[in-house]
């Protein structure tokens, strides 16, 4: 079984490094030619072990030993845990996507005609302090009734390009590879490499539907100060890459004379000692993280279930 893994897990390294060359030949700076070519890198993956076993069928038996053995034991081990917190992050998401509600506003139907939300499914919870998507679903948190139209088409234009292309589930997928291949490297690389390019990807999205860049990497501000749900979903914003995408969007941002500027907006469009000043805000910010009304001991009775 751990030579089967462990021969997967190699093909699958081999398997990159050639998709890593072409895109540096090829020269693809895109973020969405770049998450295809790793989805794809992703579920040939999750197919190499199948391969790996149905070559080592025809090959002769052979004698194990006492240390491969032990070393059997030891991955079965870490790999049921981490099976096991996987799955208790997907029973915690259900639940709370049991807790959500439809939105019912005028402005949802208006939305909904205008990003066409076809594919999923709009929903509200006083449980979440951001966006987030899980799977076909975007919750939003009870307080975007107080967002302006700026505001909630920039939200629904990232949140319904994550749905569109299912991000949760490639996401979730990612994820089993990582807990069935731990022990590799690349996993967990790759894992990050999808996520990344997916947020840059929906970024792209929200900028062509809000029509202005620096007023959507405000509003990205905005989004990455609010709590992040502790459930496994697609958030919008991270405070982890939230500094790096500021960055690549107001170097790419191209400004229109005609549009016009929100104050929030405009200090954006100045560069102090060579760096973008929303970029400099988030490094040296205080991300402020809020207490959930819940406590993690007492998280599945304090849970509302419809």
């Amino acid at each position: 079984m751990l030579e089967i893994v462990v021969g997967a897990a190699a093909g699958t390294l081999l398997m990159a490094c050639a998709v890593q060359i072409g895109l540096w030949t090829l020269r693809i700076r895109r973020p969405k030619p770049q998450l295809a070519a790793w989805t794809a890198v992703l579920i040939a993956a999750m197919a190499m072990p199948a391969i790996c076993l149905a070559a080592a069928a025809r090959a002769l038996p052979h004698q194990l030993f006492a240390w491969s053995q032990w070393l059997t034991g030891f991955y079965v081990f870490v790999a049921t845990l981490l099976l096991l917190r996987l799955m208790r992050g997907l029973i915690l998401s259900w639940r709370m996507l049991r807790a959500t509600r439809p939105v019912g506003a005028d402005w949802a139907a208006d939305d909904a005609r205008r990003e066409k939300l076809r594919t999923c499914k709009l929903r509200t919870s006083t449980w979440i302090g951001a966006p987030i998507t899980v799977g076909s679903h975007v919750l939003l948190p009870a307080e975007c009734v107080n967002w302006d139209a700026q505001q909630r088409r920039a939200v629904l234009a990232d949140e319904t390009a994550h749905a569109a292309r299912r991000d949760f589930h490639i996401q979730l997928l990612s994820r089993l590879h990582c807990a069935v291949v731990w022990f590799s490297p690349l996993p967990w690389w790759l894992h990050g490499r999808l996520t990344a390019l997916a947020e840059l990807a929906s970024d792209d999205a929200a900028i062509e539907a809000l029509g202005d860049a620096p007023a959507y990497a405000a509003i990205l501000r905005d989004i990455a100060r609010l709590p992040t749900p502790r459930f496994i979903g697609v958030t919008m914003a991270r405070p982890a890459t939230i500094s790096r995408r500021l960055a690549r969007i107001m170097s790419e941002a191209k400004p229109n004379p005609n549009l016009s500027r929100h104050p929030q907006t405009e200090e954006l469009h100045h560069e102090e000692n060579g760096r973008h000043p929303v970029a400099r805000n988030i490094r040296h910010c205080r991300v402020v993280r809020f207490r959930t009304r819940i406590s993690h001991q007492n998280e599945w009775q304090m849970l509302p279930v419809v």
